[in-house]
Formats: C-alpha cells, structure tokens, sequence
C-alpha cells in the first residue's frame, strides 16, 4: 500500500508546483495592484503558505510512507488531509459556480485528493480486520485445549539463569515494546503489531531466538505485509503461558 502514499505525496507537489506559478498564470504582478495594500499582501501570505503545506505534505508521505500507514498519527494525518480535499472541493460549488473546463479539471482533482489521502486508511483497516478475524478462528479451534489447561494449572518458570542471556533478553523485550503499534489479545495469549522494518524484522527474531532457550511453553508465530507496513508477532501457549505473558513480558 505504500504506492498510494507515494500517490499521495505526488498529487501534493504537484498542487504546490501549481500554486508557486499563480503569480505568473494568473498575471498577479498587474491585476494584484487593483486590490488595497492589505488585500495584495493576504492573497501573497496565503498562497505562499499554501505552497508550504503542500511540500510538507509531500516530503512526510515520501519519506515515512510506512508510519502513515501503520500509527494512529499517521491515519490521523492522512484522514485530515482527506478533509482538507473534501472541504476545497465543497468551496468550488461555493465560489466558483461555472461552466467552465478549468473549474471542472481542478474540482476532479480536488476530490481525486480527497480519495487518495483516505484509501490508505480503509484499505490499511480492512487488512487488520481480516488478521482479527483469522486471530479469532484460531482462538476458536484451540478453545477446548486452552480451557483444559486453564482448569489444571502449573506453575510455569523461565529457565534463563546466565547474565549475558537475561541481559540480552531484558535489552531486547526493552527496545521491542517501544516499537508496539497494537496489542490484540487472543484466546491463547497475544498478538502484537510491529512497524515492518526489516530493523524490526531482526529484532523479532533475536527476541525468538532468546525466548525460544528459556521459555519452550510458548509457540511463536511472526507474519509480514509484502508491502513491509507492518509485522506480527504472536505468543500462544497453555493457560500458564498466557498469564505468564502477561506478568513477564506485557508489564
């Protein structure tokens, strides 16, 4: 999904490039000096802004294309852009009542903005709600399992005892959990989302490799996006492991 993103940041500088040449399409050097002092200087100062929200628009979805798609301030940012195109699109109906291409061409592309900026957002929720939703007939198929564990419990113990291990261990569960995006919680334990980096790819897989020698209760499962947004990691196990879990690794 990021080729949307970059779709995104394309229509921005693109509206940018349009609004540095006003002075020239529109002959603002001649037809600005009919207007009073005050008015010339409103209508420089809000397009040149205008010019500056574009590029910084663009500059945010080419480079951090992966954190619009996977945060909650990215989405936020999105959706507002999203609103931004909606709302100029309304104010062509407003301001601009007429029958001409020019008016027609710029209110297609206002809503083209619109529906670029929002697609990512939809798009990005319904892949979460496909994983939820094959989370939850996972859960569903070990339920019997789970509930035989939960009625016996054991005591479950970690068998990491040298000091480089538990230091290598602490180093990454500690840089991990600052990289958690979602936390969903499942019948037999949790899943956890992960921004796709391959630096987060690695990290994953050292915490694997770590956990694997000291806590053999737990089944590990770590699934990607092709599109690198987005990485899961889930930790299942018996009734014990999911309580452990949530004492040693949630808190």
């Amino acid at each position: 999904m990021k080729w949307l993103i970059y779709l995104c940041g394309l229509h921005s500088l693109c509206f940018a490039i349009f609004h540095i040449a006003f002075w020239r399409l529109f002959n603002w050097k001649t037809d600005l000096t009919k207007l009073k002092f005050v008015n010339i200087g409103i209508m420089q100062v809000l397009n040149i802004q205008m010019v500056h929200y574009f590029l910084f628009v663009a500059i945010i979805c080419f480079l951090f294309p992966t954190e619009l798609l996977t945060t909650n301030i990215g989405n936020a940012f999105l959706i507002g852009a999203s609103i931004f195109w909606l709302i100029r699109t309304i104010q062509q109906f407003i301001f601009f009542r007429t029958n001409h291409y020019i008016v027609h061409i710029l209110t297609s592309a206002f809503l083209i903005g619109a529906a670029l900026f929002i697609l990512p957002v939809v798009m990005n929720n319904k892949v979460i709600t496909n994983k939820s939703t094959m989370a939850s007939n996972t859960e569903k198929s070990t339920s019997l399992t789970y509930n035989e564990f939960k009625s016996n419990p054991k005591e479950l113990t970690c068998k990491l005892t040298t000091p480089e291990l538990q230091k290598r261990k602490e180093t990454v569960l500690m840089s991990l959990k600052s990289k958690i995006i979602q936390k969903k919680e499942l019948e037999n334990g949790y899943a956890f989302m992960f921004p796709g980096t391959d630096t987060v790819l690695d990290e994953l897989h050292e915490f694997v490799k770590t956990e694997r020698k000291c806590c053999d209760f737990f089944t590990f499962n770590i699934s990607i996006s092709g599109d690198t947004s987005k990485a899961w990691l889930e930790l299942t196990g018996d009734y014990e492991a999911k309580q452990f879990i949530e004492n040693e690794i949630i808190e």
